[in-house]
Formats: structure tokens, sequence, C-alpha cells
């Protein structure tokens, strides 16, 4: 008797929480669509291709995060339709009259989509067999219990959407998508594959200076692998800050800056990833004190601003406090506040004493006066980005020596990016729409540095 009605009491559980499930999407697609309703950023997703689950072959587990899993991405398991070649003969024709809009110009991005999938499909891996693309899912525990599941679509939607519409050579790159909807716990993206975070490059940076400093330093007399180390750092920092500015710039707040969150790709470029925290000031959420209401206790309490700790109003000046934390993790290659507990953290950083990292006074003056106020408990001592950055570069050519060479972010480009659908899209006005042989053209210079680059240990 007992155990059917254990079966049943299982199957009532299942259901409740299926229906949870089901409530919860409607609530993060309303929550979502209230977000970006009066939003800057645009909805690019159409721009790019789309994948089923079934269609991605999973490597190994790259790592997790509080709602996500990120997998090495080994294949394309997908069948690439081409349009007919009377279809293309067609549109090729009304180009040529001058009528090359309306009803093809759906055709066209299709086209596009078409092209690009088989495009990411057949570059997923470098030419030594090394991923090129890692894919990130909501973890399994997510999708089981019905309030993570509601934040986890939620940030996946929101970081997805952001993503969609950024361009920057510090900024993780979305280069495909699931074809099904975001509010979906199969639902996943396809992004850049990153070899190291920023948390185990300082252990690495550690190591390095240990023997630099060590041993190393008889064999070393001139100062040069003192000096490289000391130009790795502050080129990290230097990029990271002009990442965060452009952020900024558009009005965007990450709210999670810790060095989980920032990964090195195959160049050594370090990358900002995991958008799920991140959100956009709005003028509707603007108060008097020309800061915003926005949700408290956002972020990692250990770089957390005291502002957001407290659930008071704020702006994207708890960015720079974050900042400042981490850069003097990056030259101290130290943690800071290790030992702290949630309790000593309230009670001597976020009020109290207003504790801060120690600083060394042989550092550089400019750094040491750069972190005094970006980490200050006023809003209004800590620098901008566009300030910040200044700072660092600065600092940079200092310690190279009076050497500005890729120092210049807008002069980077992005290696293996194939941009059909987005360049279909972009020129639906004009007459002269490029073939599609024409982009793929177009990419050969931008592979050529990434194929000659090896992978980093």
């Amino acid at each position: 008797m007992g155990a059917p009605t254990a079966t049943a009491g299982s199957s009532r559980n299942i259901a409740e929480t299926e229906r949870q499930k089901e409530a919860g999407k409607k609530y993060a697609e309303d929550s979502v669509a209230k977000t970006f309703s009066d939003s800057t950023i645009e909805d690019n997703t159409k721009n790019f291709p789309k994948f089923t689950k079934s269609e991605v072959t999973l490597g190994k587990i790259l790592g997790k995060g509080g709602f996500g899993t990120v997998y090495e991405v080994r294949g394309f398991k997908a069948n690439f339709e081409i349009l007919s070649t009377s279809k293309r003969l067609l549109m090729s024709t009304r180009n040529l009259m001058g009528n090359a809009d309306a009803p093809y110009e759906d055709e066209e991005v299709e086209a596009g989509q078409m092209e690009s999938r088989k495009f990411i499909s057949d570059h997923c891996l470098r030419s030594n067999g090394h991923a090129r693309y890692a894919v990130k899912f909501l973890s399994t525990s997510t999708v089981e219990d019905p309030a993570s599941f509601i934040q986890g679509i939620i940030d996946m939607a929101i970081e997805t959407r952001i993503l969609s519409d950024t361009e920057h050579p510090n900024i993780i790159k979305l280069r495909a998508l699931a074809k099904i909807s975001p509010f979906n716990g199969d639902y996943f993206i396809v992004m850049d594959r990153l070899y190291d975070t920023l948390e185990g490059r300082i252990t690495q940076w550690e190591k390095r200076s240990k023997r630099v400093n060590g041993v190393g330093k008889l064999f070393d007399r001139k100062g040069d692998k003192s000096k490289e180390l000391a130009s790795e750092k502050m080129v990290a920092a230097f990029d990271l800050s002009s990442a965060l500015g452009y952020l900024h710039n558009r009005g965007i707040i990450y709210r999670d800056l810790k060095p989980e969150n920032v990964g090195f790709d195959i160049r050594n470029d370090i990358k900002i990833f995991d958008f799920g925290l991140a959100t956009e000031l709005k003028q509707s959420k603007k108060t008097d004190d020309g800061l915003y209401k926005l949700t408290g206790m956002t972020g990692s309490p250990r770089y957390m601003a005291p502002e957001v700790a407290w659930e008071k109003n704020y702006n994207e000046k708890c960015d720079v406090y974050s900042f400042a934390i981490m850069l003097w993790q990056i030259y101290s290659l130290k943690t800071p506040f290790e030992l702290y507990t949630m309790r000593s953290l309230k009670a001597k950083v976020w009020a109290g004493e207003q504790k801060r990292p120690f600083v060394d006074a042989a550092w550089p003056v400019p750094l040491k006066n750069l972190l005094r106020r970006a980490w200050s408990e006023n809003i209004q001592e800590r620098p901008g980005f566009s300030q910040i950055t200044k700072i660092l570069r600065s600092e940079c050519v200092r310690v190279r020596d009076g050497n500005e060479d890729g120092l210049e972010h807008s002069r980077r480009r992005s290696t293996f990016v194939f941009r059909g659908a987005n360049r279909l899209d972009n020129r639906k006005n004009s007459h002269t729409k490029p073939r599609l042989s024409d982009i793929q053209k177009a990419v050969i210079s931008e592979t050529m540095e990434d194929e000659s680059t090896p992978v980093p240990e």
C-alpha cells in the first residue's frame, strides 16, 4: 500500500515543480522585457548563427558558476542547407535592377545564417586540434530548482542581449546561440574559449615573482624578467580598465568584478565574461542625488563597494571600487581581505574603520594615489575609467621603457570572426550587397595570426 502512495506523492512533487518552472518562465520573460523596455542596448541576436543542443558536440567542462556550466565545444553536427541556384540568381538580378529589398531580404538574412553556421562549424577546432569555442548552459542543479531556474534564465537572457550589442577587444565575444528561447532550460550561448582566468594567472605571476626576486636575480641582473612580469600585470589592468570604461560609456555597469570573471584568450588578451549581473543605468531609476535605485548586495562581497553592500543608491562608480581592489590584487599578487568573514567585512571594511588593503610605500606614486581615490568610501572622490585608463596607460609605457605597442584598443581586432549575417543586415538598404564568398575572404587576414598563436600552457 505504501509504494503507490510514495509514487503518487513523487508524481505530485514533479508536477508541482514543473508548474512552478512554467510560471517562472513567464515571470522571467516579463522581467527581462521590463528590464529592456526603454533600453539603448539593441537586440542583435538575429545576426548570430543558431544551433540546436543536439547539434553541439561537447568536450570537457571548463568551469562552473553560480547558475551555469561551461563546456569546450568539440564540433557541430549540423546540416547546412544552401539557397537554390535559381533563388540566388533571382536575388542577384533584383540587386542589379536596384530593387534589392523587400520580399527577398529575409532570404538574404537566412543565407547569411546558413553560411555563418557552416563557417563556425568548419573552424570550430584550430589546426592543432584545440577548441576555438566554449558553450554555456544552465547547470543541472539550476534547472531542477525552480527558484534558481528563474534567476538563471534571467541572467542568461540579460547576458545574451548585452553581448549581442557589445564590441570590445577585452570583452568576451558572443559567437552563436541556441535556436530556442532564452527562457528554456536547454538554452545556451557559444563564446570564445578562454584558456585561463585572472585568478589562475595571479597564481602564476606569484610563482614567477618569487623566482625573479629570489635565486632568479642572479640570472637577471638587467632586470628584464622583472620588467616583463611588471609589464604583463600592468597591461592586463590597463586593458581591463578600458573594457569597463567602454561599458560605462554605454550606460552599463558590470557589478560582479572579480578574478574568477576575467579570463585570457589564445593570444593572452584579457577578457571580461559572465554578464549575468550587469545592468543598465536608466533615467527612470535615477534619483535626485544623481545616483540610481538599483538592487543592493549584488556581486562578490570581497570586491563589493560599501554603498552596494548597504543597499544604498549607487552608480557606475561601484565598478571603480571593485576594480581598485582587484588592481591592488594584480599588483601585490595577494588576496584582499583574505581572512575576513562577512561580519568583519561589514564591521571593518564597509563601515567603521573603512579598512583597505595595505599599499606598499615603494609602489609607484601614480598607482598609490589611484588606489586611494578609487576605493574611497566617497563615491564622488572615485575617478572615472577614462582617467583610470590614462593613468594605467602611462604606467604601462613607463614599465616598458617607453614602448607603446599594443596599447591602442581601437586598432585591435578579434580573430576568426564571420560577419556575414551582420553585414547583410547592416546593408539592407544598399543596392550593392557583398557576395558571401567575399565576406569569407574578408576574414582570412584575421585568421592568420590566430592560427600561428601557440596555446598557453
